[in-house]
């Protein structure tokens, strides 16, 4: 808690810059002094907002762990998952369960659980279903409380899955210009070598040019002796908001591979994001502006740009920085325009308007980090009449230090690092009247790292080893830390998981910078610029400032999350349409879909979505679209996902540059004699679901999917022996026997209903009952928690940890004994003196494998690191 404190100092900075004196008076406030009364009414009413905000925010972050990213069909993904508070970075203790798909990347659902969270943890897996085609597939996780939230912030993570042995290919799609023109007949070259690097010749292939969801065009060929062949492609005239996409299918035994590149374009819109130190530009000073630039798929980009004022004078050249990341300086004229103008061939002749400058706003910087001592430059408007601020440090939603200051135009405060308790601090500058009007996130190196090593019992494995591995955890001052670890050891070019993603829980960033190495090691100025671009996860100033200490955060109850697209009679998508939503009580809501035709809103009343009349216009009022809603969470989700597609397979290209397989030849030894399944689509609704608008009870509903007859108040099946017919079906609710009474269908809404299976199966049957029955009825409603029980019964590809053990798979056949996992274990503990065992047994693959460990420690230090052991 920060207690105010006695007049420390009072420094008054004398300057002169254009013959106007400077005035900065700062009172600094430690917390280990208390004078009574002291505590002024904004900071106390401000640690009150932050305290309710902490507290009842329910803003989580999601991170699944798995042994690694490449699998071949059959095996099994072994997986961790963590819910985290996103302002405390602890683990949240507001979810109970965590639910988890692996769909394709067409929005195809393949797999998908629901896994109870134990104080913020689960351990679970997937089984890889073995006709599952070679792909690139995403794994997804979010708890229910994320359902109304930023479908942005719900977890995603790439999981290939094929046998690169058995494709035997590496392919490449070569383009002959860096950007091609808009309206243009252009080519492609596909060029296809195996593991031995020779071309491979007469291999087919098919190939479509799309965009969004619209096919261009598509086209066969078939690889020459030196193993190309051609792809032809007209570029668009303009950009729809999309990438223009080229999907290249090629056959390989019973498998395939679908190689998704995006084709570069001059015209393609680029995404540059502008942050003026501070947060705002500031009226008549000279201000450095961050930028962050990134392509239509969100990938960071190198630009070459340049500065103009709205009558197109140049002001100045900006250069990134590195991909994604630039600054610049500029003098910010009173009331005039700036614009970024791209000279680069991507986006070339864009243009990205800057924020105009904000009156009453204050430019924010770092000046130096001494270690002892964090400096700050503040920045007001010339010839501003001296005014009295306070600026305030958070860490973990949590005020720890606070000043008062008084400045006229520039200054110099002097913040205590012994304050501060995190490598990142939020800071905050409040006018007299408790406006914001300077916000920044600036690296403090506060945060004392673990110290984690490895040692192995042996330099070097051979091919059926034992061997174990040591671990230990310091801290800064070699006290040893208990930890909690999952860990995974697994062949290289399997691609075991990077633990950044664990590591970077530690931040609490928007913007994942990955590692506590940048932190230690990168130059300290871009390390600034990338916070300076930044923000704390699911923390909002706005939000904050909003709260009334009296009444906490009101929660709005009763609202539904509607969302959806806007598209034309070609189903392609509306950009910054009007959206408007009516219900049958002809209230009506409006929204904007952004620039992909997506809207997202609150309704503040509950409705049944297929209540709701929609009707779209263009941003001035003219024409009319099509609204097409999202039924579910899942749907949008899926829906979302769908504009991932892009799959180079670069992994295939980098275990060709390796010379794996030379080492490795027992993989080709053994051939999948299953055939892959066709092409996933989105699946269709069942056929049931129609029926659900214009029935009240879910007899009529049963009546659609198979006849039944009535005998007293029980269902029976036609066609059944009629010996049978006493007991009647059972009916079972969300894996519950709720007998064979028909009354218990009136009290379930057919609004709620998931999913309905009429078994007359006995072997089905045989899972809930005698062969006393006529029938079962399976019902799953929306709000059921639990698994399919069928599922559970058999070979069931979902199952957590407490009903499957790892135990190492081999690729193929057995006696190969190919095992590119060697050991997964999910809860490994460190004891009291901060180390722990790790055991292992190699098999038959002679490459590198590498051991990560990830997890947290005992003071909530997020914990992430890898080391290589070599098996010859």
């Amino acid at each position: 808690m920060i207690l105010f404190a006695s007049l420390i100092s009072t420094i008054i900075t004398h300057m002169k810059t254009s013959g106007t004196k400077l005035f900065l008076m700062i009172m600094l406030i430690f917390p280990a002094v208390l004078v009574s009364g002291q505590d002024n009414d904004f900071i106390a009413r401000l640690k009150t907002q932050l305290l309710l905000y902490r507290t009842q925010n329910s803003s989580q972050v999601i991170t699944v762990q798995t042994d690694k990213v490449l699998y071949r069909q059959g095996e099994t993904i072994w997986m961790k998952g963590y819910s985290v508070d996103a302002i405390t970075h602890s683990l949240s203790l507001n979810s109970l369960e965590l639910s988890v798909q692996l769909a394709n990347s067409k929005g195809g659902n393949i797999l998908d659980g629901k896994f109870m969270l134990k104080n913020g943890v689960t351990n679970f897996n997937f089984t890889i279903p073995a006709d599952l085609p070679s792909d690139v597939y995403y794994l997804i996780a979010y708890t229910p409380e994320m359902e109304n939230g930023d479908i942005g912030k719900i977890f995603k993570k790439e999981i290939f899955i094929g046998r690169p042995e058995n494709l035997d290919m590496v392919p490449h799609l070569e383009f002959s210009k860096p950007f091609f023109p808009a309206d243009s007949k252009e080519a492609a070259i596909l060029r296809i070598v195996n593991f031995e690097g020779k071309p491979v010749s007469g291999k087919k292939y098919e190939y479509q040019i799309f965009s969004h969801e619209r096919e261009l065009l598509s086209g066969k060929g078939k690889t020459g002796s030196n193993g190309t062949g051609e792809i032809i492609f007209f570029t668009p005239p303009k950009q729809n908001g999309y990438p223009l996409l080229a999907s290249v299918t090629i056959p390989a035994g019973k498998d395939r591979l679908n190689l998704i590149c995006k084709i570069p374009i001059a015209s393609e819109k680029i995404k540059v994001t502008f942050y003026p130190e501070g947060g705002s530009r500031v009226p008549g000073i000279r201000q450095s502006i961050v930028y962050d630039v990134t392509d239509q798929l969100g990938n960071p980009i190198e630009l070459n740009s340049e500065i103009v004022d709205e009558h197109g004078k140049l002001i100045t050249y900006t250069t990134t920085l590195q991909p994604g990341l630039g600054v610049f300086n500029v003098q910010n004229e009173n009331g005039g325009k700036l614009i970024l103008r791209v000279l680069s061939d991507q986006g070339k002749n864009q243009e990205f308007q800057l924020p105009a400058p904000e009156p009453g706003s204050m430019s924010l910087s770092l000046k130096k980090n001494d270690g002892q001592v964090l400096t700050l430059l503040l920045g007001r408007t010339p010839k501003s009449e001296p005014g009295k601020f306070k600026i305030v440090a958070v860490n973990n939603g949590e005020l720890v230090w606070a000043s008062d200051f008084e400045i006229e135009e520039t200054g110099v405060i002097n913040v205590p690092l012994t304050n501060l308790r995190s490598a990142v601090t939020s800071f905050a500058v409040f006018s007299q009247t408790g406006l914001l009007v300077a916000h920044r996130l600036i690296s403090t190196n506060q945060n004392q790292f673990l110290n984690i090593t490895f040692s192995s019992d042996k330099s070097s494995y051979k091919t059926g080893d034992e061997g174990e591995i040591r671990l230990k955890i310091t801290d800064h001052e070699g006290t040893p830390v208990r930890a909690e670890l999952a860990v995974s050891l697994a062949d290289k070019f399997s691609f075991p998981s990077s633990p950044a993603a664990i590591e970077s829980l530690q931040f609490g960033l928007n913007k994942i910078v990955t590692s506590s190495e940048l932190f230690e090691k990168t130059d300290r100025t871009t390390l600034d610029y990338l916070l300076a671009c930044n923000s704390l996860n699911g923390f909002d100033w706005s939000q904050v400032l909003a709260i009334d200490p009296a009444k906490g955060i009101v929660r709005k109850t009763g609202t539904i999350r509607i969302s959806g697209t806007v598209v034309d009679d070609k189903n392609l998508p509306i950009p910054y349409a009007l959206v408007s939503l009516t219900t049958p009580s002809l209230q009506q809501f409006n929204a904007g879909s952004d620039q992909k035709g997506v809207f997202v809103t609150n309704l503040p009343i509950s409705v049944d979505k297929k209540n709701l009349s929609t009707s779209a216009t263009d941003s001035t009022g003219k024409w009319n679209y099509r609204v097409k809603i999202n039924k579910s969470f899942k749907d949008e989700l899926l829906n979302n996902l769908n504009n991932l597609r892009v799959n180079n397979w670069q992994i295939l290209d980098q275990i060709y540059q390796s010379n794996y397989f030379r080492a490795n030849p027992d993989f080709f030894k053994f051939r999948s004699t299953v055939k892959v399944r066709s092409e996933e689509k989105k699946a269709e609704e069942a056929y049931w679901k129609r029926y659900i608008n214009g029935s009240t009870n879910l007899l009529d509903i049963l009546k659609s999917i198979h006849p039944f007859e009535m005998s007293g108040s029980k269902i029976v099946f036609r066609g059944m022996n009629s010996f049978l017919q006493q007991d009647g079906a059972l009916i079972v609710v969300d894996g519950q026997q709720m007998g064979t009474d028909a009354s218990q269908l009136t009290m379930i809404n057919p609004m709620d209903l998931e999913d309905i299976q009429i078994l007359l199966d006995p072997a089905e049957m045989g899972i809930y009952t005698g062969l006393n029955s006529v029938g079962v009825i399976e019902i799953k409603t929306k709000n059921s928690s639990n698994l399919d029980k069928r599922a559970l019964e058999t070979n069931d590809p979902v199952k957590d940890n407490s009903s499957k053990l790892f135990t190492p798979e081999p690729i193929g056949e057995g006696k190969y004994n190919l095992k590119t996992t060697l050991q997964w274990i999910p809860v490994v503990s460190t004891d009291a003196k901060g180390e722990a065992v790790i055991p292992f047994r190699t098999g038959s693959i002679r490459s590198t494998f590498i051991l990560e460990i990830a997890g947290f420690s005992e003071n909530r230090q997020w914990i992430g690191k890898q080391m290589e052991i070599r098996v010859e």
